[in-house]
């Protein structure tokens, strides 16, 4: 199984991203900005997979600035 921090989902619980995904139409969020956040969370993950990043642990200051910080590279 591939590793993911935002993606797992088990038989008894919907996924961080679903519910994030739930709220955001509840507060009347366009689809579009709904699709750009989601993505934004799947590159972030992506990142964090590539770091090997535990996900049973909760994540530091040091991963959100490192990505920022690889986002303006690019």
């Amino acid at each position: 199984m591939d590793r993911c921090f935002f993606f797992e989902v088990n038989e008894l619980e919907i996924s961080v991203v679903e519910q994030f995904k739930k709220w955001l139409m509840e507060d009347g969020r366009a689809d579009s900005t709904i699709q750009s956040y989601i993505n934004d969370l799947q590159k972030f993950n992506g990142y964090l997979v590539e770091r090997d990043a535990d996900p049973e642990v909760l994540l530091s200051r040091f991963y959100f600035t490192g990505y920022l910080k690889q986002l303006q590279k690019d």
